[in-house]
């Protein structure tokens, strides 16, 4: 029973009551009646009236039988308008399926009549299932011109019932646990922020006839009206059902586009009465990050016509796409393969409603294609119209969409071609243009007049502008003004001051179609021909072409084969300037499908210009990288890569462009989780840079311990400073894995706690969290955070957030020389088969020592042809650089290269160094290459060439037939790995009391030399050698540099060992007559920062040393601006050596193009704080302290005007300190996990990094024992020179044997000279298919 409150306004008196009549029509269809009671609803702009019985009919005993007119009537308070009604019964009786046509509500105190038109079943076992429906009020013209229609009315208003609804896509996830699926009845009901649904059965799955099965999704369409953004679902079942009506339930996730919104419903648990809890019903809650935020669709109303001819029809599944001027759509299917039957049939007009992307005002052109598919799948089309209603897109302010009243646009589409692959040209694919545009507009009598609007080379738009006297300068009022003569649009803006201001605005013209001339080189490579089917899409600045076959060559009748070229045409409309083409095959044929793709040229029709696509690779599933498609970039492009936009923005959210895709502004899908991590640096207070964090998480290893929930980590530092939270981008946390991520935010300064949590509310969306590592490469510093805990609702204490400080007794922090964040840009040449796949490392040399090599990852279209790819790098600081290694693996599909240049911006300082190489790295020309620095269009190092004399000891057994190496190191670095390959004194080298001459020319210098390391690979019946010593000579300064040794170099003699490093015992130069010593200083001068401190003059010292004396002019222009305020100027001069420096007198002096005049105070002075000299051969570095204003006098070197300061410090050089290194053993401990399949079979490597140097790359060897088992601990013991306090070791295997997985517990090594013991702590695995796929780890030294 329902009892209504009459209501009173403030003085007591009670609201006016109306009656409502209410006529409700039972369709004719055969069965349509119901003995079900029925129950309506009606809402109005005011009220609504409460849910009331239909009960008393006036017309018939029988109520609701077949083609009968049933009359109630309801008492209620003024509802005002009504807006929809909800009509529903309650499933009884016997026959309670109903077939209801329309529902009249008149109101009689206004005597307007609402007409509610239904035409659909509410009945369990029919139509999808719903015995619950909510109807909005159309127009009575409608259902009039409706009358006699075969389809009835409905179809005549699918496009203004569809903007007035709600339309949820709702796909419900089964679980994959046993006996998962159900055979009940699952109904749903939907909370908005505005109203509530009534039950929703899901009847009619669009994807499985039999619903709700283990591990399947089933997607089902739902419609409500008002009822807002989603709260919350309820959802439940009639536990009904032979088989089994217990159900797990996944997840549930609703999509809303005429909303802009899909939500994730996380449940993860069971629906059944003798499971779980016993619940056959769930309430859930949208997950939070998970809900995606869109720009809102809109519907569109699509007729398609079918010519009228034999075989016309098809069998295949069609789709559409729209383009406007700023948006695209979707790549949408007309429907669904259940709705497909007897659609597209001959002479026929086929009707959808399909919800897309609005384009705006006018529609520029539409793609039409079809898959294919089916036992007729060519397609004769007449036509296609597409209808959109005006200002469908505008929401109220309960952000409902609000229905139509301005009327409708229909663009018509004339096709009358096949798209079929056996006629016409073959093409399954049409862009069209519009032909027509025809304007309806409803009168202000309800009536409805349409108009067309010739389109011709313009497309004219009205709309009307509200005068305000104030409008925001950024939303202005438009005003479009339609012209006879159709040449004008003028546009009329609205100042703040409320006048009119009125503008001519060049406007578009109309799209026109092209033929583009495709041309397809297959390389000239073995087997370089393919029989498979290959696919083209070409993408430009005004969008893509669609993927096209390329079915029939105009060049020859057997296409795609070796050194071939094919011609094809394709029609599309103006794509604009060309940018990018996806090529791809279908791998069809089995005997050859493998396709080396040389090159594709696209020809433009309209000016004839030819873009150039490389490739030079393969599409081969057994080939190169085994991929069958890429996406290949026009010669020259310089934009972004690995995306479908390049620097291009895009308006689509799939992979298409917009017309005016360049001006565009809009946002793809983004799930609040990525519009979260998108703005991670946006609050960052001004003047503050962000800092990159790099945040590594490491899972438990149960099998219960991994997440799907979105994973975020706070970073706090002092004074309640903190990042945010840093939302970790990966979908899936796995068990006993660690995964990384790199955020750039807000800098904290100094960690000291972090927060970490995720949104995983539901049944076993837990984590268990094992350890939190957050690395600053920028300050130095590594946090290890031991956490050990579950986050989870149903374990523990249900937390999902937890704390963890790092003074709470199991956390560390770990400081090391902080790294330089540098952009690398690297430039691939254009020249043919330029492109690699080969792994590429470089390694740094500055005047401050040597880089870690760093490996650049191979991805996308990176070190393609022609590229020019931008890497950022955290990297050591070595001082300004000197040179660049570049060392490529030589192994891969492609294992040539042709490196054209390599740039370094080192973005702390703001200085760029080029490498130019311009040359291949290759087999014949080597892998591995030293590019010197170009530094004002001179190359920092010199060339020089090296002798190495090489003695072998007098003892029995000295020689060896191993193969013998040497690298050299020096104040600019080392030489690389140097074979020793054909001695010049000897056919067979390294014999006893021999000495062996090598020499390599044209190598860059490594200056100054400090140490060398020598070692052979142990190979050849006698390998153990006796080195007497190494002598090197610079034949350019005729420097002679020896290395004692007089030991073994053996596994059996000895300490076994067969790597050394041998110090520079001594060095002399050769004199003759007119030969003067010259060595080379490096100047660095320090100007205040305060103000006026800099100058535009020129400045001058006089250096004083043990030895002599330089004077040195520091030359200031309007191009090479030096010694300006805040800054530090580097120079470098050559003199005879200076010895020990004693004093330096810095002055300045005017220049001669800008005299000092009149000027005087700070106008004609210089402030120079400081300034240090560092002498290149010893690396010894003096600094100097001046603090001084220096007048500008008029002649340099004037004593009397410079300010003499003696040295304050003296920095000892990087060579004079491992030249009196010791040689140093170390014993390296390695500890094998303690898990399945913790040991390898691989060749494992260390190399230990310290404060002067590094290891080289050791192997880890022993004779007659089986290495890096499972819970096993090995020795080793490795000499060379003292690295003094360690720093990192690397640790790496080879991939190679039968199982080359390995999880590496730990490392210890031990300074056998010191005792000191250094740890090392790793517990990751090495294995390409666990953990984060990494063979190779750098692992820091533990505090």
């Amino acid at each position: 029973m329902t009892l209504e409150f009459i209501p009173t306004d403030e003085q007591g008196k009670p609201l006016h009551e109306v009656e409502y009549t209410v006529k409700v029509y039972t369709g004719k269809t055969s069965g349509a009646g119901t003995d079900a009671n029925v129950f309506i609803n009606l809402y109005g702009e005011k009220h609504d009236s409460g849910e009331r019985p239909l009960k008393d009919s006036a017309d018939n005993m029988n109520k609701f039988e077949t083609g009968k007119l049933d009359t109630f009537k309801l008492m209620a308070i003024d509802l005002g308008k009504l807006v929809k009604l909800k009509v529903r019964h309650d499933n009884k009786g016997i026959g309670a399926a109903w077939y209801l046509d329309k529902i009249e509500v008149v109101d009689n105190r206004r005597k307007k009549t609402y007409y509610f038109l239904c035409q659909k079943w509410l009945a369990v076992g029919k139509d999808d299932g719903q015995i619950s429906r909510e109807l909005i009020p159309v127009d009575k013209s409608v259902l009039e011109k409706s009358i006699g229609k075969k389809d009835g009315a409905r179809q005549d208003v699918a496009l203004e019932i569809k903007a007035a609804m709600t339309t949820y896509y709702t796909k419900v996830v089964t679980g994959t646990v046993s006996g998962a699926g159900t055979d009940a009845n699952v109904y749903m009901i939907l909370y908005g922020d505005q109203d509530h649904t009534d039950k929703m059965f899901l009847k009619s799955s669009m994807t499985y006839k039999n619903k709700f099965e283990s591990g399947h999704t089933d997607e089902f369409i739902l419609e409500a009206v008002n009822i807002g953004k989603l709260l919350k679902i309820k959802i439940g079942h009639d536990n009904s059902g032979l088989l089994g009506a217990a159900w797990f339930l996944d997840k549930v996730i609703i999509d809303a586009p005429s909303l802009g919104c899909s939500w994730t419903f996380p449940c993860n648990k069971w629906l059944a009465d003798n499971k779980d809890d016993c619940q056959l019903e769930r309430e859930l809650f949208p997950q939070e990050l998970e809900t995606v935020e869109y720009n809102p669709c809109v519907p569109y109303e699509i007729k398609t016509y079918t010519a009228d001819e034999r075989g016309a029809g098809t069998s295949a599944n069609v789709y559409i796409c729209l383009y406007g001027k700023e948006v695209i759509t979707e790549e949408k299917p007309l429907c669904s393969k259940r709705e497909r039957d007897g659609k597209f049939k001959r002479g026929k007009m086929d009707l959808f409603t399909v919800e897309m992307e609005d384009v705006g005002d006018s529609i520029e052109k539409l793609r039409i294609w079809h898959d294919n598919e089916g036992l007729t799948p060519g397609w004769k089309l007449d036509k296609i119209e597409v209808r959109k209603l005006h200002d469908s897109n505008k929401l109220d302010a309960k952000f409902q969409r609000k229905p139509s009243v301005d009327g409708s646009d229909t663009y018509v589409f004339q096709c009358g071609r096949w798209l079929a692959r056996d006629e016409d040209d073959y093409s399954t694919s049409r862009e069209l243009i519009p032909d027509q545009k025809l304007q309806e507009i409803m009168t202000s009598s309800g009536q409805s007049k349409v108009k067309e609007v010739k389109l011709r080379d313009k497309l004219k738009i009205r709309c009307k502008i509200q005068r305000k006297p104030s409008v925001d300068l950024e939303a202005k009022a438009i005003k479009y003004i339609k012209r006879v003569d159709s040449d004008q649009k003028l546009q009329e803006i609205m100042t703040s001051s409320g006048q009119s201001k009125v503008k001519e605005v060049k406007l578009r013209d109309k799209l026109k179609k092209k033929i583009y001339e495709v041309s397809v080189f297959t390389g000239d490579e073995s087997s370089a021909g393919t029989d498979a089917n290959v696919f083209l899409n070409i993408i430009g600045e005004n969008g893509d072409a669609g993927e096209r076959k390329l079915h029939k060559s105009e060049t020859h009748m057997d296409k795609f084969e070796r050194n071939h070229c094919d011609v094809f045409k394709i029609e599309a409309v103006d794509l604009g300037k060309l940018y990018k083409v996806k090529v791809r095959h279908d791998n069809s044929s089995f005997f050859k499908s493998a396709w080396y793709l040389g090159k594709i040229e696209i020809k433009d029709p309209t000016d004839n210009e030819v873009y150039v696509f490389y490739c030079e690779r393969w599409l081969a599933k057994n080939k190169d990288d085994g991929k069958i498609e890429r996406s290949l970039y026009v010669k020259g492009y310089t934009g972004e890569m690995g995306s479908s936009t390049g620097s291009i923005n895009t308006m689509k959210y799939g992979s298409s462009l917009s017309l005016d895709s360049m001006k565009s502004s809009k946002s793809p899908r983004m799930s609040r989780k990525q519009m979260s991590m998108a703005s991670s640096i946006v609050g960052i207070p001004e003047g503050e840079q962000p800092v990159s964090y790099k945040i590594s998480v490491a899972t438990g290893d149960g099998d219960d311990n991994g997440t799907v929930s979105n994973v975020y980590v706070d970073i706090c530092g002092p004074k309640n400073k903190h990042t945010g939270k840093l939302f970790l981008d990966k979908e899936k946390f796995e068990p006993g894995c660690t995964d990384c991520v790199t955020v750039d935010a807000l800098d904290v300064e100094d960690v000291r706690k972090i927060k970490v949590g995720h949104d995983g509310t539901a049944p076993g969306t837990g984590w268990f969290v094992k350890s939190v590592v957050i690395d600053i490469p920028s300050r130095g510093k590594h946090y290890l955070f031991n956490c050990g805990t579950w986050l989870a609702r149903d374990k523990s204490d249900g937390k999902t957030e937890r704390t963890f400080a790092l003074d709470d007794g199991v956390s560390t922090v770990t400081s090391y020389k902080p790294m330089i964040p540098y952009e690398c840009t690297v430039i691939t040449g254009d020249r043919e088969k330029a492109g690699t796949d080969m792994q590429i490392t470089l390694t740094l040399f500055g005047t401050s020592g040597t880089s870690s090599p760093l490996i650049l990852e191979k991805t996308g279209n990176r070190f393609e042809r022609g590229s020019e790819d931008l890497i950022k790098l955290d990297i050591e600081d070595v001082g300004p650089l000197k040179k660049l290694r570049v060392e490529t693996s030589g192994k891969g599909s492609r294992t040539s290269w042709y490196l054209e240049k390599v740039a370094l911006f080192n973005m702390k300082t703001g200085e760029k160094t080029n490498f130019i190489h311009d040359d291949w790295l290759n087999k014949e020309k080597g892998y591995s290459k030293d590019i010197p620095a170009k530094i004002r269009g001179k190359e920092a190092l010199d060339k020089t060439s090296y002798k190495i004399s090489v003695k072998t000891s007098n003892v029995r057994g000295a020689g060896t037939d191993a193969n013998v190496y040497v690298i050299l190191f020096g104040a600019n670095g080392d030489t690389g790995q140097l074979h020793l390959d054909k001695s010049e004194t000897y056919k067979d080298p390294f014999e006893n009391d021999q000495i062996d001459v090598f020499t390599f020319k044209d190598m860059l210098s490594v200056g100054e030399m400090s140490k060398c390391r020598v070692w052979h690979d142990n190979k050849g019946l006698g390998a153990a050698w006796h080195l007497a010593n190494i002598e090197v000579e610079d034949l350019k300064t005729k420097k002679v540099y020896k290395f004692h040794c007089d030991k073994w170099l053996s596994t059996k003699e000895d300490d076994k060992q067969i790597v050394r490093e041998l110090t520079c015992g001594t060095s002399s130069t050769p004199r003759s007559p007119g030969n003067k010593e010259v060595i080379n200083y490096e100047l660095e001068v320090e100007t205040s920062g305060v103000d006026e401190a800099g100058t535009m003059h020129h400045g001058w010292i006089v250096i004083d040393g043990e030895k002599g004396t330089k004077k040195y002019k520091m030359h200031n222009s309007k191009v090479d601006k030096k010694l300006r305020r805040g800054t530090t100027n580097t120079f470098t001069f050559s003199c005879k050596p200076l010895g020990k420096l004693k004093s330096v007198t810095v002055g300045a002096c005017e220049r001669e193009d800008i005299p000092v005049g009149n000027a005087n105070g700070k106008e004609a002075q210089w402030l120079c704080k400081k300034l240090s000299i560092t002498d290149t051969v010893s690396g010894d570095k003096y600094v100097f302290s001046v603090n001084t204003w220096l007048p500008i006098s008029e002649e340099a070197y004037d004593l009397a005007d410079g300010k003499k300061v003696k040295v304050k410090a003296v920095e000892k050089g990087h060579i004079a300190v491992v030249r009196n290194l010791a040689a140093i053993k170390y014993e390296v401990i390695v500890y094998t996990g303690d898990v399945s399949g913790a040991g390898t079979n691989a060749n494992v490597f260390i190399t230990l990094f310290g404060e002067h140097g590094d290891s080289g790359k050791r192997p880890l060897k022993q004779s007659f024992r089986n290495l890096f088992e499972k819970n096993q601990v090995d020795k080793f013991t490795l000499e060379c020179l003292d690295l003094g306090e360690l720093i990192k070791v690397r640790v790496e295997h080879d991939n190679s044997g039968f199982r080359p997985g390995w999880f590496l517990e730990k490392v210890e090594v031990v300074n056998q000279g010191t005792s000191a013991m250094s740890e090392f702590q790793c517990h990751r695995w090495f294995d390409k298919d666990k953990d984060d796929g990494q063979i190779v780890r750098d692992i820091l030294v533990a505090s």
